[in-house]
């Protein structure tokens, strides 16, 4: 059985593979996300009252499309093509609970992605950038370029992760 680091990398091998064979369609989806962010952000308060909850329901869908872009790659992967979407709940859940200690170190991994990309540039902006109109470019600058960036690869880390704990599951099992 292989290590959470293991895991860790094959899942993003997996989820940069997925973004490479999809790009067009996820940096389409991502550009949307991109352009609610970075105009909530450099003009929210020069927009009308109801384009804050329509943006962020867009941005919301393309998140569940990104999912589903992922979830449909998933589900071509030979070992797992033959399942029914319910079969692989079920694959999945055993997996998960079988491999409960090999899910930290993604955790620690995302925990550490999130300080990197998130926590220390929002500080160094902050903290770093003056005037605050151009802290509030800057912002949304970062904000627009993460989307297709750092935050579809780690939705599909995230899905990756579920396949090779599947994957792993049905070796283990066939053995």
């Amino acid at each position: 059985m292989a290590t959470g680091l293991t895991v860790s990398g094959h899942a993003l091998r997996w989820a940069a593979r997925c973004y490479r064979d999809n790009a067009a369609l996820l940096v389409a989806l991502a550009a949307a996300a991109s352009l609610q962010r970075f105009g909530t952000i450099r003009y929210g308060d020069e927009l009308p009252a109801a384009i804050g909850p329509a943006g962020e329901a867009l941005t919301g869908l393309t998140r569940i499309a990104v999912i589903a872009v992922a979830l449909r790659a998933l589900a071509r992967e030979p070992e797992l093509a033959p399942l029914t979407p319910r079969e692989r709940l079920d694959l999945f859940g055993s997996a998960a609970g079988a491999r409960r200690r090999a899910l930290v170190a993604p955790a620690l991994l995302l925990a550490a992605a999130f300080v990197i990309f998130d926590v220390i540039p929002n500080a160094v902006i902050t903290l770093r950038v003056e005037p605050a109109d151009r802290r509030e470019l800057i912002q949304a600058i970062l904000v627009a370029v993460k989307n297709p960036t750092v935050i579809v690869l780690t939705m599909l880390w995230m899905v990756g992760l579920a396949r090779e704990l599947m994957t792993e599951h049905l070796r283990a099992a066939a053995r």
